[in-house]
């Protein structure tokens, strides 16, 4: 499941042999999907023979178990709710009523789509308005896509050099081999919302770069698990809210 720079829905190509599913002429399948007592309306898929080139970084061998991924399409149809510490996810209608933030159990946070430049067109994800801020006191106003299928969280190099986010450690991709610095900020603000010595790896998204370059907002990375296991999280598209709820201590 990925809310974040993955719009649209896929599945296998083998799966959709498995399952006899018909597609059309640009290999695409309409289908409603049942998750436990929940349907959802007709949602369309891609069916692809490379799953792993949809996810930005995946690999092949991150897919090898996966028949398909759940994008902004499902996001789109009712309100999804995952509880990180407990391992579940829940899915429910939507409502016209947002939800309320509680002090000290939770936080809502208001996301856009991005319009482009030059068309009433937008990019669909959850993209939230931010503040980096360094141990020196530097401060800078950023834009990051919440992102379920991210596993970790991160600042493009441009951003990590140009307010000096020192260098703590470095990351290990042991799927690509491929070795990616760690920075801190002293805190990560999001509304109702801040973190203090925040870590990020720092990674050049390429559909996040294009974002940036396509709308002329300041888009710096992917907010992942390691911000978003802390919690309980609901995405509600309707609303275009993220709930952010502390989970009860056991």
């Amino acid at each position: 499941m990925d809310s974040g720079s993955v719009t649209f829905s896929a599945l296998t190509a083998d799966f959709a042999k498995r399952a006899g599913l018909t597609t059309n002429k640009e290999g695409k399948a309409t289908l409603p999907l049942s998750i436990g007592s929940f349907q959802t309306k007709p949602i369309e898929f891609t069916v692809t023979n490379a799953m792993e080139k949809i996810g930005e970084g995946s690999q092949k061998s991150d897919m090898e178990f996966t028949d398909g991924i759940l994008g902004c399409t499902l996001f789109d149809q009712c309100k999804i709710t995952i509880d990180y510490p407990a391992g579940k996810i829940a899915f429910s209608p939507f409502s016209d009523e947002g939800a309320k933030a509680v002090k000290g159990e939770s936080a809502v946070v208001p996301f856009e789509y991005l319009k482009y430049k030059d068309s009433e067109k937008s990019i669909v994800g959850v993209f939230v308005p931010a503040q980096i801020e360094t141990k020196d006191g530097k401060k800078q106003e950023v834009v990051y896509c919440i992102d379920t299928a991210c596993n970790s969280m991160q600042v493009d190099s441009e951003t990590a050099k140009a307010i000096g986010l020192p260098k703590v450690n470095f990351f290990q991709d042991t799927a690509s081999g491929k070795r990616y610095d760690i920075v801190q900020a002293a805190s990560l603000s999001l509304p109702g919302l801040r973190w203090r010595n925040v870590n990020m790896v720092v990674y050049d998204h390429g559909q996040l770069k294009l974002a940036k370059e396509q709308t002329g907002k300041h888009v710096v990375g992917l907010i992942g698990t390691w911000i978003l296991q802390r919690y309980i999280v609901t995405f509600d598209y309707h609303n275009k809210e993220v709930t952010f709820v502390v989970p009860p201590k056991k």
